[in-house]
């Protein structure tokens, strides 16, 4: 991710400036350096850093068109401020015409190589908000990229194994699906008060294990199987890297082969420099009974109706996670609630968070959203 090589990148320039301004400083008297010192005081310091972590969504499927919503008389108005600046996205709409070579004229519509399914960009109204999967395979993805021409999606990551109707009619063309403000508001209203980075990419392909520890490690090696898994590569025994999902070892509800993750990430690093922080994922309170009757590592809830049209249906299980505390499965601490995120899920998560005891301090500047 681009994140990491930024902060390092600010605690250097920070470093610099602070070694110019002892130079600059000598022979200053102590009440010019008061004045100076005061002058770069923060005034709002950074309290405390929130980062949730979507699964399977590009940040055009969320903002292909921001700041313009098409604004239907039957959906949820959005109007953007005046001096809304536009993003780096799919386009923009003129009186409610797609505008921009990526919304007309886009390079997976002219690649033959997507068939049927070469199509530009299109809108998904709200009643659409319930989609298909788009495939998420380690060597789709890349395919996908076509060395980067990034005009290979439909014909190699479309969907998943949803089928119809969720595929809205699209099949594997539904991955150059997007939605606006009419369908996405809350984050569209969070994007009208805070700053977005609209050219920040990933830096691996993949499912979730990969993403994941990419995010908090920079990387996804070492990797050791507890079997010979073609999931690690190019030592399929290890130490190698993970490019797909595999439980991980030590988990109670791990199965199959299982993987253990060595080297550092971003919990070791904050440990070092004593600064506090937790992290909330996988891993459900296994003596609880669901309404369905499940428990234990069977416990599950129903998914939403674009899986369960799967074959055979899907539900949200328990699901092994790592804990990036010590590399440890989640359950090696107190089991914790899991939800996969969604757009749905986010607004009232950050809005949660912006009341929450730990942010009180802050509640003058964390606005709230509506969807």
């Amino acid at each position: 991710m681009r994140i990491r090589p930024m902060v390092m990148a600010i605690s250097r320039l920070a470093a610099t400036a602070a070694g110019i301004y002892l130079l600059s400083g000598a022979g200053l008297s102590d009440t010019s350096r008061a004045q100076d010192y005061a002058a770069s005081v923060t005034t709002t310091p950074i309290q405390h850093l929130v980062v949730i972590f979507q699964e399977n969504v590009s940040f055009d499927h969320y903002f292909g068109t921001y700041p313009d919503a098409l604004n239907p008389p039957s959906e949820q108005f959005f109007h953007a401020s005046d001096d809304t600046p536009s993003v780096n996205g799919l386009g923009r709409l003129v009186e409610g015409a797609p505008d921009g070579v990526l919304l007309t004229d886009n390079p997976n519509r002219n690649n033959p190589g997507n068939a049927s399914n070469a199509i530009n960009p299109f809108r998904l109204s709200p009643s659409q908000a319930v989609t298909c999967d788009q495939d998420h395979n380690y060597g789709h993805e890349q395919q996908a990229f076509d060395q980067g021409l990034m005009d290979l999606f439909p014909a190699t990551v479309g969907v998943g194994s949803c089928k119809q109707p969720y595929d809205w009619g699209k099949s594997q063309g539904l991955v150059m699906g997007y939605f606006d403000g009419n369908t996405v508001t809350a984050l569209w209203n969070y994007a009208q008060n805070y700053a977005m980075s609209d050219n920040s990419f990933g830096t691996t392909f993949g499912p979730s294990t990969p993403g994941l520890l990419n995010l908090i490690a920079g990387n996804t090696y070492p990797a050791t199987p507890s079997a010979s898994n073609a999931k690690v590569v190019p030592n399929n025994t290890g130490p190698g890297t993970l490019v797909g999902d595999l439980d991980p070892t030590g988990d109670v509800c791990s199965t199959g082969t299982t993987v253990q993750l060595g080297g550092k990430n971003i919990g070791d690093l904050l440990n070092a420099s004593a600064v506090t922080w937790g992290a909330f994922m996988g891993g459900f309170d296994l003596t609880m009974t669901n309404p369905n009757g499940t428990s234990g590592c069977n416990r599950s809830s129903p998914a939403a109706p674009s899986t369960t049209l799967r074959t055979p249906p899907t539900t949200f299980r328990t699901t092994p996670s790592f804990n990036i505390i010590n590399r440890q499965p989640i359950r090696a601490t107190p089991d914790r609630p899991r939800q996969r995120i969604s757009a749905r899920l986010m607004a009232p998560i950050i809005n949660t968070i912006c009341t929450i005891s730990l942010m009180r301090s802050q509640s003058a500047t964390c606005r709230r959203s509506v969807s």
